[in-house]
């Protein structure tokens, strides 16, 4: 029922998400319409997140009595298990320093928790959030079109590149894995079920007589794919870590997003809703970046790819500020005529655009970032320590950008000349660095900085 459930809640968000790009583009002013998307997707992701999580506890610990599941049932562990995901959220918002929560007993005895000010930042920022979330979905509506596999295989070197670390990665062939894939997929198609439920050796049988599986391929497919009773859901074995199972926490190793297959007593349990949506999340592991890679060949195909990512925005905001004719913009800018953006400890990197106005004498150095978005107090206090808080021997970006920032000041009069421009007096001129990144965050809310940091989409409130 568990399986059900989840699969029902898969396709009503893959719905809304064919759904929202057409719904926008014949409504664009209605906010009303931006308020009530807001209202199904996050009831969709508090209701997804929970499912998954019972789902999980299900599969590595089989209940043992003899009760009967009802709705009832159903409705009283969703809220447990959102109440649990709920206190780890808050326990890591602790932890990380990110805020207090506030903890409120009642006169029976009962208490509640709210994490108070970062609630309240989280509120007015979660509207951005669905916006961007709106965004995404129209640019990547032509991609409901487009097969997983097409978009890995428009590059093909990248793709000869992918497909080695594919197979380093999970000791798996890739198109191995694609048949294998499809085949389940087929199966559920075919059989008109809601949930598939197959004896491991059918199903083994199947893959060999129809698509020449080998037996060996076959289980390492379901190894990596499938959720299987463990002795213990909190404590899992190596190589997995304690917080592979914690759900309130995203890109997990033992979630039911990235194994969408269950073992149990010798059967293979999936759904062809959840099947598809996970293959579709693990591809976008590897075209976000964010995929924990422990091969070398994984790791350098994915870091190449999020380098020509951050080089496509850097484009896409160089382009901008062309549009700008009272602007001169360069970019790429690692020297000033010929001298170099650099200190005695060594070169202070590149400025990724440079756009002067000559008429307002204002030297804009803005550093640009592909990022993908926090969801988590996890992912929040890395995104916050990556873009704001030095470390030992690492500085972050903030601080990366105002020593190139610096640089200029101290050079204002070569970097003034170097572009034929007439400077009688430099202390009319300014220097305003600032940077923007991809994705509205929250983060900036968070954190007091000497510098300024802002989405893409700010650009178009900022004056040039």
């Amino acid at each position: 029922m568990l399986v059900i459930y989840n699969d029902s809640a898969v396709k009503k968000r893959m719905t809304l998400d064919l759904k929202v790009p057409a719904f926008v583009a014949c409504y664009p002013e209605e906010d009303n319409a931006i308020k009530q998307i807001e209202k199904e997707t996050k009831e969709l992701n508090q209701a997804g997140v929970s499912i998954r999580f019972l789902i999980e506890y299900v599969a590595a610990s089989p209940p043992k009595g003899s009760r009967d599941f009802t709705l009832e049932s159903f409705d009283y562990l969703i809220s447990i298990a959102s109440r649990i995901i709920s206190l780890g959220q808050e326990s890591d918002l602790i932890r990380y320093k990110l805020g207090k929560v506030d903890i409120i007993i009642d006169k029976d005895g009962r208490f509640a928790t709210r994490a108070s000010k970062f609630a309240d930042t989280y509120s007015s920022f979660h509207n951005s959030i669905i916006k961007g979330e709106v965004r995404q979905r129209t640019e990547n509506f032509k991609y409901n079109w487009i097969d997983s596999e097409d978009r890995l295989t428009e590059d093909e070197a990248a793709f000869v590149q992918f497909e080695a670390g594919f197979n380093k990665e999970f000791e798996l062939n890739y198109f191995d894995f694609v048949q294998l894939a499809g085949m389940f997929l087929e199966i559920s198609i075919r059989k008109e079920v809601p949930v598939v439920c197959d004896p491991i050796d059918k199903l083994r049988l199947v893959a060999k007589d129809n698509y020449g599986i080998e037996k060996e391929v076959f289980n390492q497919f379901v190894a990596i794919m499938s959720l299987s009773k463990r002795s213990s859901f909190l404590y899992p074995s190596k190589p997995f870590e304690k917080h592979d199972v914690w759900p309130w926490r995203f890109n997990r190793e033992l979630s039911y997003l990235r194994r969408p297959l269950i073992l149990h007593d010798d059967f293979l349990i999936f759904s062809y809703n959840h099947l598809y949506n996970s293959m579709y999340y693990l591809v976008s592991l590897f075209f976000n970046g964010t995929f924990k890679a422990k091969c070398l060949e994984m790791k350098q195909y994915i870091s190449k790819y999020f380098n020509e990512s951050g080089e496509k925005f850097n484009q896409k905001v160089e382009e901008y500020f062309k549009l700008n004719r009272d602007l001169i913009v360069r970019s790429q800018v690692k020297k000033i005529g010929k001298l170099k953006i650099q200190s005695e400890n060594g070169e202070l990197g590149d400025i990724d655009v440079l756009a002067i106005n000559p008429n307002k004498r204002i030297i804009w150095l803005v550093e640009c970032k592909d990022l993908n978005r926090a969801r988590t107090p996890y992912e929040i206090h890395h995104e916050l320590c990556k873009l704001f808080i030095d470390s030992e021997g690492d500085s972050c970006i903030v601080t990366k950008h105002k020593r190139r920032a610096d640089w200029f000041e101290r050079n204002l009069q070569i970097a003034v000349s170097n572009f034929n421009i007439e400077s009688h007096n430099l202390s009319q001129w300014r220097v305003v660095p600032f940077i923007v990144i991809s994705n509205s965050m929250i983060t900036p809310l968070l954190f007091d900085s000497s510098i300024k940091v802002i989405c893409f989409e700010e650009l178009v409130d900022m004056e040039f």
